[in-house]
This record gives C-alpha cells, structure tokens and sequence, in this order.
C-alpha cells in the first residue's frame, strides 16, 4: 500500500493521508484538523466513494454515510448514541432533527431555531411544536440584479408565513417583505452585530489616511468604480491618497483602473488587513460602492470607528444607516463626480467631518451596541 500526506503550508501540520490500493487506485482518506487522530475517514472502490465516518477526539464513530458509488448520491446515514444505540436515516436531515431534539434540547423545554438559509426551513418547519419556535433569518438580498426575487430562494419564501417569527437585517427590506409576503405581525428587524472599536484608538490626528476602502475585490463590489471616482477627487485634490484593502479576482482589473486614471501616487492596493477597524480609524473617509448587500457591514463598522462614509445607495444597508448630510452622504444613482464631490467636502473641511465622525459614533452606540441589538432580539423572542 502507498499513501500520499498532505500539511499544511507554513505550520506544516498533518491536514490529510490518501492511502492507494497495489493498482494504484485510491481507497482510504484521512482527514485531519489541528489533531493527532482523524476526524473524517472516508473510503473508495474503484475510485469511488462508498462511504464516510465522522470521529470523536477519542475515536468514537457517531455518524457513518453511505454513499451510491454510481450515482455519488448519499443512500442512508447510521448514527451512534452516547449509549451505543445504532440507527439508521434515510436523510441527513432525519438525523439532525433527531440530534437538535434528542442531544442539543433534550433537557430544554422552551426552544427557538433560527434558520438561516434557504434549504434549512422545510427541515425544521416540520419541528414546530409547544417545545419549539422556528424563525427564518434573512441576512441577504432576496433581489437580484433584476429586482426580482432569487429563484433559489423562491420556496423559502413562499413559506415565510408558516415561520413563528421573521428576522431580518434592516427596515428597508422589512417594509418590502411587509408588502410581498404575508408577515407583518412577525417580522422583526435585528441588525448585525459589530464588535465595536476600542475608542481610546480613535484619535483625529491618528487619521493618516484620506479615503479608505475595504472590500473583497469581486464583482458587485464596486470598487473600479471608487478608483475612477477618485481621479474627481485627485482634480481638486492633487495630493489626496486612496488606501484599499482587499483580495479579490478583480484585483488586476483595479490596478489597470489606478494606471488608466493616472492614478499610481494617488492609490495604493495594500492587500488583506487583520484589523479592518483599526484602518477604518485611522482614515479621514471611508467610501462604499458595492451594488448590492444584505446590510453594510462595513459601514456600520466604519461609523464605530468614526470614520465618515460616503457610500453608493443600494439595496440594502446604506440608508438604513446613514443619515445623508448629518452622519455622512448618501450618493444616488452611482454617480462617480457626485460620491468624489462629497469626499471632496469631507477632506476640505475639518469641522464637518469632526461632526459626522461623532454624530456617526453616537447613532451607532445607539442603534447597534451591545445592548440595543440585545433589545432588538429579546422583542422579536417575547423575552423579558
């Protein structure tokens, strides 16, 4: 028998063994990861996968699937209790409302399951009971570029209604659902949590960036687009600096953005950040240009920090949180002079973007703090 072993680049740790047969034919595979032991083993025929094992620490099998070789399809699923009881599933989805029920709530009388994602509530719908609630959570955009509603989402949504509760990241789609779908009772907003920035750190004169974008460098992003906007600001503002963070497949098509605008001493692609919200403190701007998003991240972690946003209004997130001319600008239309014009505002008047930078600290303390987002959750669950 021959074995292929796969590490980790860097930390060289054991990430995977391939064993092969005398033919040369694969069939075992170890998984492992950051332990000794193996967590998946999983073994082939002829090259095909039959079946997999998930392992415990110690080595314990709790979850065996079978899989058809010829059609790759998974065929039945055995479970292991704590007690050594063995049982068979047809479905992966049999076998973890047994779970959720029988281990996770077993000593738990009132419960509630939030579904996020579009396959998950058919599964759990069917747990509805005196000793469970069932919501959907809706973290994205349910339009697409279209505006018409993702077809992959479409028999999630047909069943909004049968949902207990419905949670969703900001008003804006909450007034869109109101009037599509039959839960206006049950609808509740309950932003994203943004662990907020240490505000010792945040200092004026620590601001060593004009503008700022962080953002995956991917299509809908926007971010070619906040590359030729800033040639309007580099016309009236030759020395102004342009720092983006981010790696993306559209990474080279944005250095072509910076040379076509004449760009290369103004804007610098400095790659990845750790820190988001440590570079979102130090800039003067931060600019936000997707064409779509379920909430705005960003920009509500850019408003802890006290970073003025200039941002492309989209569905959705922006106008939900920013307030145009008070905390930060709001640019319809995704007009490249007018988001440069507003950065352009910002940077030539240090007293306007002292005020939006506070006045977008205090709305976020306000709105999306710890405490507000956990009012927020104990409304929409009736908890006191």
């Amino acid at each position: 028998m021959q074995a292929k072993v796969f590490r980790a680049l860097g930390t060289r740790k054991l990430t995977k063994i391939q064993y092969f047969n005398q033919s040369s034919s694969l069939s075992k595979e170890e998984v492992y990861y950051s332990r000794s032991s193996p967590f998946i083993v999983r073994y082939f025929e002829n090259g095909h996968l039959v079946n997999e094992s998930f392992l415990s620490k110690n080595g314990y099998c709790y979850l065996k699937q079978e899989i058809n070789p010829k059609t790759g399809r998974y065929s039945g699923f055995w479970s292991w209790g704590v007690d050594g009881e063995v049982k068979f599933y047809k479905s992966i989805w049999d076998w973890r409302r047994d779970f959720v029920r029988d281990v996770v709530c077993a000593k738990s009388t009132e419960n509630i399951l939030l579904c996020d994602g579009n396959n998950v509530p058919p599964q759990f719908l069917r747990m509805r009971n005196e000793r469970f609630r069932v919501f959907a959570v809706i973290h994205m955009n349910h339009r697409g570029t279209n505006d018409k509603l993702r077809k992959h989402y479409a028999a999630y949504f047909d069943r909004l209604g049968e949902f207990d509760g419905v949670i969703c990241l900001t008003e804006e789609q909450a007034q869109e659902l109101r009037r599509e779908f039959s839960v206006n009772d049950s609808l509740f907003v309950v932003p994203n949590r943004i662990a907020s920035l240490d505000r010792s750190v945040v200092m004026a004169e620590q601001r060593i960036y004009d503008a700022t974008v962080i953002s995956r460098l991917e299509t809908g992003k926007g971010v070619e687009d906040a590359v030729d906007a800033f040639k309007f600001v580099v016309d009236r503002l030759p020395s102004a600096q342009l720092s983006i963070f981010g790696s993306g497949s559209e990474r080279e098509r944005i250095e072509k953005a910076v040379i076509r605008n004449g760009l290369r001493d103004n804007v610098t692609l400095r790659g990845v950040t750790s820190a988001p919200m440590l570079e979102m403190s130090r800039s003067k701007v931060f600019m936000f240009t997707s064409e779509s998003e379920g909430f705005g991240l960003t920009i509500a972690e850019a408003m802890s920090s006290g970073a003025p946003v200039v941002a492309f209004d989209c569905k959705y997130g922006p106008a939900s949180l920013i307030s145009n001319g008070m905390n930060g600008f709001l640019v319809q239309g995704r007009s490249n002079f007018e988001l440069a014009d507003n950065v352009v505002r910002l940077l030539d008047d240090d007293l306007m973007r002292s005020e939006f930078s506070h006045k977008s600290m205090e709305w976020f303390d306000n709105n999306l703090s710890d405490s507000a987002i956990m009012q927020r959750w104990n409304l929409a669950f009736n908890l006191k």
